[in-house]
């Protein structure tokens, strides 16, 4: 018996035993109880390596243990997206129903090493069909995604440059209205009025955008609204899936850049360990202020991942800031692990 065989085969026994077990409780506890409801307890498998368990039926709550693909869990009880589950461990949680199964995704590798010598000899032969070039003159064409600025503005005020720059995205064969929409309802709030003052200057808005055949993702920084919120720079961040054409969660675009929540939030925690350490400079013991006050802002309620013009993961996030009002979004790049300066940039013409 293969290794592999042998693995599946234990993990089946642990899943039958925890099955028995639990029945047994739920039987004990039915008739302990002349009211209530019965659940339909059963075995279901993890279809997916880091999936996340969470301690509420909401992605956004606390991540209590990562699974992997083939992990079994018993589900108590399910809303739809969300299933109550029970891990092999005792583990009490949630998991997004999407990510489980009641068909054990390994049980075909058993056979897959069975006629893996036949079909690897098979496939060296070519066949008359592998031999032959496609002759389609038609090819299919990929979809084209592409980000313009529907508003294209730069100006000086006060001997200072800004820019009012209103971004709009196109997907072939998408109706992107509603999501075009919107941004432009966003972004209507800060008007474009070079004559008003905001502060130390008017509104201005400028935005970062990348595509690839995968996402959009559209980072927009409206600088100097402190009459529009208790802080000075305001962020608006749009992942659009370019399959779709449907804006997509946080968690999302964090697993199509390649990586895990759980890799994730470790890179948050190393950079808001970091950057705050100068501060200490300016006001001794302001990073142990930094620490604990950045410590609950470790979640996606306070952090919003989006993908830099080079290509890197980033994430807008809500952390702590010498001064008033102490708390502030900042843009950082998971790729260098370094705060973007937004005091060092130049507006510039995006249609040009």
């Amino acid at each position: 018996m293969h290794k592999k065989e042998r693995t599946y085969m234990k993990r089946k026994v642990l899943a039958i035993m925890l099955t028995l077990i639990l029945l047994i409780s739920a039987v004990c506890a039915c008739s302990s109880e002349q009211t209530g409801s019965s659940e339909n307890n059963e075995i279901n498998y993890v279809t997916r390596d880091y999936t996340p368990v969470y301690s509420e039926a909401d992605d956004k709550s606390a991540c209590l243990a990562y699974l992997d693909e083939g992990d079994f869990v018993l589900v108590m009880s399910s809303d739809g997206q969300f299933s109550k589950v029970m891990t092999s461990s005792n583990q009490l949680g949630y998991i997004n129903s999407r990510d489980l199964s009641p068909d054990d995704p390994m049980a075909g590798a058993t056979k897959e090493t069975e006629s893996a010598a036949s079909s690897s000899t098979e496939e060296m032969i070519p066949t008359a069909e592998s031999t032959v070039e496609s002759t389609d003159p038609t090819p299919s064409q990929g979809t084209v995604a592409t980000v313009k600025s529907v508003v294209d503005e730069v100006f000086t005020y006060n001997d200072c440059m800004y820019g009012y720059c209103i971004p709009e995205v196109s997907i072939s064969g998408k109706d992107m209205s509603l999501i075009n929409d919107q941004i432009r309802e966003d972004l209507s709030k800060y008007p474009y009025d070079q004559s008003t003052e905001v502060a130390d200057g008017p509104a201005s808005i400028e935005y970062w955008s990348y595509v690839d055949d995968k996402i959009v993702s559209i980072c927009v920084l409206v600088d100097e609204a402190v009459e529009y919120a208790d802080f000075g720079n305001i962020y608006y961040v749009y992942n659009i899936s370019v399959e779709s054409g449907e804006l997509l969660k946080s968690v999302d675009v964090v697993r199509m850049m390649g990586m895990h929540d759980q890799g994730f939030f470790k890179l948050v925690k190393e950079i808001y360990a970091d950057y705050p350490k100068s501060f200490d400079e300016i006001e001794p013991g302001a990073s142990k202020l930094a620490d604990k006050a950045n410590a609950s802002k470790v979640s996606y309620k306070y952090i919003t991942p989006f993908v830099s013009t080079e290509g890197n993961l980033c994430f807008v996030g809500y952390c702590y800031e010498l001064g008033e009002p102490g708390m502030e979004y900042y843009r950082f790049d998971t790729t260098n692990m370094k705060m973007f300066d937004d005091t060092e940039y130049s507006y510039t013409k995006h249609n040009e």
